[in-house]
């Protein structure tokens, strides 16, 4: 591409952001915007929002993974070295027909650490003991295998659209969890993040899973519970773009269509939406969040009232005034926000371990 094209590009691009930030302003100003979100958290939305309207799929990507670059600075997981102290990269090979089959795949997976009981070595300075636990950290992670140490491990599918994102986008998030279960429930929670070709999208193939396991193999080998967070449920319902939600629907739409295809023998599939599974009956008790003023509302809505007539138990949280994944961003939320999440995933997975 001629370098004038791509500046202008850029330009046009960083319009749409500028605007996108404006509008939100504007509307800020005469106080027509969700009331509990503040101006910095409401800009954000809109800069997110605004941002990935009109771009390709390589360029969606590529924004998306500035921005986490961009947050997981601010938590001390921006490096290679920092993410290596926590996480593993594990790869399955194709299995056999003596250990079941499957295609293998691969992710990382984080062990439980304990975050809570800090032994310090007076005799070193803190630089010093600073370099010493993240050489030992790196040690344990390496040594360690799947599921050793825990009580449970949660198989974590991320989100993006079905075609974007990254294993470890919610590293911080995984040590929350683990530090909160533990403090407070006493359990050791380790977390297996499956890698793909690509939280939304993510709970979407969570439940596609355990249907596609219910169908096809024994109730068995189900998840113990599955949490998700502003889940993609598609539905004919149309839904509608809002300067007050991360999420755009033609952006969705378009990232949808790369991952189906539009083949209609996907677009029929109850692995593709649950809608289209004559019942839901027999899938794991879940805990659903979602917020009040995101785009995907009113499907979650009708998915947790489909699957309570069908006899799943579901727990939610519905957040009022907040964005797509809300607790998953902290930009978008605030701290007792994200300490109210954290605690009602610790006491749900507390509650399914011990019911199990």
């Amino acid at each position: 591409m001629h370098p004038c094209a791509s500046m202008i590009i850029i330009l046009y691009w960083l319009t749409k952001i500028v605007a996108g930030v404006a509008r939100y302003t504007y509307l800020y100003l005469r106080g027509q915007t969700p009331p509990t979100v503040n101006y910095t958290q409401g800009a954000t939305i809109g800069f997110i929002h605004s941002s990935g309207k009109g771009l390709t799929l390589a360029q969606s990507r590529q924004s998306l993974e500035w921005g986490f670059q961009a947050i997981q600075s601010k938590t001390g997981l921006a490096t290679p070295e920092q993410r290596a102290q926590w996480a593993k990269y594990y790869k399955h090979e194709k299995g056999t027909a003596t250990d079941g089959g499957g295609v293998g795949g691969s992710g990382y997976w984080i062990p439980f650490q304990d975050q809570t009981h800090k032994v310090t070595d007076p005799s070193k300075d803190s630089n010093q003991e600073a370099t010493d636990l993240a050489k030992r950290r790196i040690d344990f992670v390496n040594q360690s295998r799947v599921g050793e140490g825990c009580d449970l491990v949660v198989f974590f599918i991320h989100g993006g659209g079905f075609v974007q994102g990254h294993p470890l986008q919610s590293l911080d998030l995984f040590k929350r969890i683990m530090r909160k279960t533990h403090q407070h429930h006493d359990l050791k929670v380790g977390f297996f993040s499956v890698q793909y070709s690509g939280d939304s999208a993510g709970g979407n193939l969570c439940y596609s899973l355990a249907l596609k396991i219910r169908d096809e193999w024994s109730p068995a080998f189900l998840p113990g519970a599955i949490c998700s967070s502003s889940p993609y449920f598609p539905w004919t319902d149309k839904i509608q773009s809002t300067l007050f939600d991360v999420a755009d629907p033609d952006q969705v739409d378009y990232f949808v269509d790369a991952y189906t295809q539009q083949r209609p023998e996907v677009l029929a599939s109850p692995y593709y939406t649950p809608f289209n599974a004559d019942t839901l009956a027999g899938l794991p008790n879940s805990l659903i969040f979602w917020g009040s003023v995101e785009v995907l509302a009113c499907w979650i809505q009708k998915f947790v009232d489909q699957a309570r007539k069908d006899g799943v138990k579901v727990e939610t949280m519905t957040k009022q005034d907040r964005s797509h994944c809300w607790f998953m961003l902290d930009p978008i939320s605030t701290v007792e926000d994200r300490e109210e999440a954290i605690d009602a995933i610790s006491t749900f997975l507390a509650q399914q371990t011990r019911r199990s």
